[in-house]
């Protein structure tokens, strides 16, 4: 559910899509239970191997990461009570913050 809501996002938001045409990173999502990771190229987000080493690695429930990109979780207070926590540049945080807001 959550690569398909990223790649709605992608498609939706012209500013988005510039954005991430550009990078090429590997996202891996530690979700608690699971652990997946992404690979962000020419605008889209697809599953990849988790042999590949990610850029950014973003810890959070499912419910949580939804929340955020339903817009009933505020990311800054996610971030700040540590129900999210993103391991990256300053760069690719701000990269993370365009997909997920």
């Amino acid at each position: 559910m959550l690569l398909e809501k990223v790649n709605e996002k992608l498609q939706k938001s012209e500013k988005a899509r510039r954005r991430m045409s550009a990078a090429r990173k590997v996202l891996r999502w530690d979700g608690g239970a699971s652990i997946t990771t992404f690979l962000l190229e020419n605008g889209q987000v697809a599953i990849a191997s988790n042999e590949l080493k990610p850029d950014i690695v973003i810890t959070a429930s499912p419910d949580d990461v939804l929340g955020i990109m339903q817009k009933k979780l505020d990311p800054m207070e996610a971030y700040s009570s540590g129900k999210l926590k993103i391991k990256a540049s300053l760069l690719d945080k701000l990269l993370m913050a365009e997909l997920l807001s």
